[in-house]
């Protein structure tokens, strides 16, 4: 977007296409809050962001505030009004913020500096900043999925969404106007949790009609001791279930949850590997598990649900 006039604000026609009725909406704020020019950013507040090294030409990126502003930085969540690419991590901002439709796109959060704030053209209503707040906060968490019931766009099911290469092409663009604070904007694929959520949520079954509902809603959010509670033969049929194939991202995923949350006794065999009821090991007391424990348990694990695959196939 190039920078706005502010002699010259223009209204948007209804005909217009996205990009001339942000530019318009964009100049008509510009002139309605020009006097702002060199005031301090609060949170919940809509900004126009400048490039780290900018020039005359350059567009301007238009953000949330989603933090008090530090003598270094200052914590944004970026607007686009793109709407058709939202996902469930991308808030609906209602047309009467800014005089169309927007989306705050949290898994593109970052911050800039104090000196690229430069121009405050809005302000979301409290409801909405709260909302804001209740999905970056998920997000920081690392959470699977979104809180319910915020207004976001549909879940993203398949790792190939295109949604997906829409926000890695634009955290590319956000290059030189912000530090991004995900490494990875796609991060959700990243979680065993989610993908085991998201899949059946695709085939439209429910979780906790294939496994222990108070089991289901623990491994939804990755907070499941799968190596104590989950023997890998059932969680090879739970995959099977969902129609997850075995890959490198599985594989990965579920490696490093077991790692995460499993901590396993000296005596590393029993129900977990395999071994079926009533030809259990005797458990020694729980003791704190060591890194290397806990990593010969993880591999153990993820080999026992592959080799359970293969049997199946």
């Amino acid at each position: 977007m190039s920078k706005p006039t502010p002699n010259q604000p223009q209204i948007p026609e209804r005909t217009c296409q996205p990009d001339a009725g942000w530019r318009a909406a964009s100049s008509t704020h510009y002139a309605l809050f020009a006097e702002t020019r060199g005031a301090i950013a609060v949170p919940g507040e809509i900004w126009t962001i400048i490039a780290k090294d900018a020039t005359a030409e350059d567009e301007l990126l238009l953000a949330v505030i989603t933090g008090p502003p530090q003598d270094d930085a200052a914590a944004i969540v970026p607007l686009a009004s793109e709407t058709r690419y939202a996902t469930e991590w991308d808030l609906t901002i209602p047309s009467a913020v800014l005089g169309y439709q927007a989306i705050a796109q949290v898994k593109l959060a970052g911050t800039v500096t104090p000196a690229q704030l430069d121009q405050r053209l809005s302000s979301l209503p409290a409801h909405l900043m709260e909302e804001l707040k209740q999905l970056a906060y998920a997000a920081e968490q690392g959470a699977s999925i979104p809180p319910a019931h915020l207004p976001v766009g549909p879940w993203v099911l398949s790792e190939i969404d295109e949604r997906l290469q829409v926000r890695k092409a634009a955290a590319q663009a956000l290059v030189p106007y912000l530090e991004p604070a995900y490494e990875d904007p796609s991060s959700e694929w990243l979680s065993f949790g989610s993908i085991l959520l998201r899949h059946a949520r695709a085939i439209g079954v429910e979780l906790d009609s294939l496994i222990d509902p108070h089991w289901a809603r623990k491994i939804s959010l990755d907070e499941l001791d799968l190596f104590e509670h989950i023997p890998a033969r059932r969680l090879a049929a739970l995959l099977q279930k969902l129609q997850i194939k075995w890959s490198e991202r599985i594989r990965d995923g579920l490696y490093k949850l077991v790692l995460d949350r499993c901590n396993p006794v000296e005596l590393v065999q029993g129900s977990a590997l395999g071994r079926r009821r009533g030809q259990r090991t005797k458990r020694a007391r729980r003791t704190k598990a060591s890194l290397e424990s806990r990593e010969r348990a993880a591999g153990d694990y993820v080999a026992a649900v592959e080799k359970a695959l293969e049997a199946k196939l």
